[in-house]
This record gives C-alpha cells, sequence and structure tokens, in this order.
C-alpha cells in the first residue's frame, strides 16, 4: 500500500492511521491504550479508530462491563497492509515481476536448508499485483504460510536458536518467536516494495493466487534429517 501526503486514508491523515493500525496490529487493544501508543487524546483516537473501522482497516468488539467495558480493536488484512505502507515512489510492474522472482529464490533456499527451524509451506498474493492490467504498483503484498521443523518445538531449542543469532531480544516473547521474525525477514530481503503477511486473508478476500507451495520432496527430506540416526 502506497501513501501520498495530503491525501487522508479513512477521513484521517495519512501518517496517523498508520500509526493507529500498527497501535492496534497482532491483538486486540482497547481505545485507551491506542491512544496512549499514539499520543493522542482519547475523544479523537476513538473517533479515528471508527473511521478506520468503517473503511474496512479495523474491526472491533466489545469488552464486557466486568472487565471495565469500551471496545477493543484489531487490524483487518487491509489494515495489516496500512501498518507497512509506505510514501515510497510507485516502481513498474517489471520492478515488481523481478521481486517476486527474487522472493521465490528465497523461499526455496530457506526450505532447502534444514538448519533454518521453519519450513515455508506456501506462498501467495493478493492486492493490485494481481492485476496484469497494472502498469505501476505501490508494492507487492505477500501471504506467508510458516510452520515448524520439528526439531525446534523441542525443549530449550527455540531460546537455543535465538541465542546463536547472538541478537539483542527486548522481551522473552521477541526471543521466543525469533523464528518466524527471521523467516519474515529472509523473505522481504530488506525490500521496502514487499509486505510479508501471515494472516488468514480468505475472510476478507477470495482474490488471492498461490505462487508456492512446498513440493511433497522437500517434506519427505525435512523429514528424513528430522530422525534419530538408526543404530
Amino acid at each position: 500500500m502506497r501513501l501520498q501526503r495530503g491525501t487522508l486514508v479513512a477521513g484521517v491523515e495519512p501518517s496517523q492511521a498508520r500509526d493507529l493500525a500498527r497501535a492496534v496490529h497482532g491483538t486486540w487493544t482497547t481505545t485507551e491504550l491506542a491512544a496512549h501508543r499514539v499520543h493522542h487524546d482519547l475523544a479523537s483516537t476513538s473517533t479515528m479508530l471508527t473511521q478506520l473501522e468503517q473503511a474496512g482497516y479495523l474491526v472491533s468488539r466489545q469488552v464486557p462491563l466486568q472487565y471495565g467495558g469500551g471496545l477493543e480493536w484489531e487490524t483487518t488484512v487491509r489494515g495489516g497492509a496500512l501498518t507497512m505502507a509506505s510514501f515510497l515512489r510507485p516502481i513498474p510492474r517489471a520492478k515488481a515481476d523481478r521481486l517476486v522472482d527474487g522472493l521465490l529464490a528465497r523461499v526455496r533456499h530457506y526450505n532447502g536448508e534444514p538448519d533454518f527451524p521453519l519450513l515455508i509451506f506456501e506462498i501467495g498474493i493478493f492486492g493490485s499485483y494481481l492485476d496484469p492490467t497494472v502498469d505501476v504498483v505501490g508494492d507487492v503484498d505477500v501471504t506467508a504460510v510458516l510452520g515448524p521443523r520439528s526439531w525446534i518445538n523441542q525443549d530449550g531449542e527455540r531460546y537455543r536458536y535465538a541465542q546463536r543469532s547472538k541478537r539483542q531480544f527486548s522481551s522473552y516473547t521477541d526471543l521466543v518467536l525469533w523464528p518466524e521474525q527471521e523467516a519474515r525477514l529472509h523473505l522481504k530481503s530488506r525490500s521496502p516494495y514487499l509486505n510479508i503477511h501471515q494472516e488468514d486473508i480468505s475472510r476478507f478476500t477470495d482474490q488471492h493466487r498461490v505462487l508456492y507451495q512446498v513440493p511433497k520432496s522437500v517434506l519427505r527430506d525435512a523429514w528424513r534429517s528430522e530422525q534419530p540416526a538408526a543404530t
């Protein structure tokens, strides 16, 4: 998704709309917490969240009174795209095609390396790149289905794998989720034009095309490589 300065998103200034989507992305978030994260007052935050919901970027649910009442918010797939939106210039389709080709090459490389802790089961695309008549695109929206190789779920393996990365993690949750984050970074390869989504987009759109599914031979080799050595 491409943002343009001065062009409102559901009646909200574009950078504020992106900040709000980021504030509630990934987990149900109260209006109060969202307002705190974006440094706005409660009333204006509530108004902007409602506008984004009406435009399909967010969904809301009522919090039971015994838990304080009010609303909680979460992004839709469209809202997830908004969290990654930029003010970058659009690119010609030929360049987008090259980005997709490179992405698929990285998928095959990742799945072929048994030391990586996950498998990439499926890669798909949705959004404007699906339309072959579009000559210029703002970005490429990619769906990725990831799953663990069996060894990473053994006791302590996620912790040890994260420690071997030599990275600093701000929380234990970030540490244990490093394999998923690493896979997303590998797929994106620092391109600002590739947006990697892991939501089930079938809940929101049927305009989606699968580009890659892990071959049975890769699954078979992964299974064999994780079996105990014969004695």
